[in-house]
């Protein structure tokens, strides 16, 4: 649920179980105005062949959302964890040399912008950069 423009007033929320399911553990956010993208700082820049190139990656607003996550690594796509806020992508198979790492990254706010309200994409950080692997 998002609202762009909203007037002043109170407001209800109503949450709902589906007919014939059973009520569980979900998790409500609210946040306001969030337009800051995540912050990506990358932990690794050179790493032994075999060893993690690991990127920290936070968010103070909504949060990382850990969906959005694309990764590429010289153009393939493989596949890695983002745990406890930290992004680690395996060099296996890379050889000695300068690697091209680039990923996409989005906040739990992005899901709600309106792309037809400017910037288009203020929560999401396009990262590129150069990895060493000895």
């Amino acid at each position: 649920m998002g609202a762009i423009a909203p007037v002043a007033g109170e407001y209800d929320v109503v949450f709902d179980t589906p007919a014939g399911a059973h009520p569980g553990k979900f998790t409500f956010r609210v946040w306001m105005n969030d337009v800051t993208p995540p912050t990506a700082h990358l932990l690794t820049r050179a790493v032994r062949r075999g060893s993690a190139i690991r990127v920290a990656i936070s968010d103070s607003g909504s949060g990382v959302d850990p969906r959005s996550i694309v990764l590429s690594l010289d153009g393939s796509r493989p596949k890695f964890p983002f745990k406890r806020a930290v992004l680690t992508v395996p060099s296996t198979g890379l050889s000695a040399g300068k690697h091209q790492l680039r990923f996409v990254v989005s906040d739990y706010q992005e899901a709600k912008n309106m792309e037809n309200v400017g910037p288009i994409l203020p929560n999401t950080r396009f990262v590129a950069v150069t990895v060493v692997v000895r």
